[in-house]
């Protein structure tokens, strides 16, 4: 019974980026390899929430194999970070307020 769900596990293919699971996997293992640690945790940033590419692309970037995709991606994020700003500032402007009401009862 297994077998039938490690090769579905094996042939499903990402949501948006159309890569294979192995390929991904693949990239972990060899990031694994380069680095000489067993805790690398590789991500499909195209598959990540918003915070966390607007995060990303503030980093050190290690390889581009398409300079257009990836000023696409930037650009996309960008973008999608600009609109989304004022609604998270709000959001944390709220959290603060309920927890200083919280812990002054």
């Amino acid at each position: 019974m297994a077998t039938p769900l490690v090769k579905a596990t094996w042939t499903w293919r990402c949501c948006l980026s159309g890569t294979p699971l192995w390929e991904e996997l693949d990239v972990g293992v060899a990031a694994e390899e380069a680095l000489g640690m067993e805790r690398v945790d590789v991500i499909n940033l195209n598959r990540a929430h918003l915070l966390l590419r607007h995060r990303a692309i503030g980093g050190l970037l290690i390889y581009e194999r398409d300079p257009v995709r990836v000023s696409d991606f930037i650009e996309e994020t960008i973008l999608r970070y600009i609109d989304y700003e004022p609604d998270l500032e709000a959001l944390y402007q709220d959290y603060d307020q309920a927890l200083e009401e919280a812990y002054r009862k």
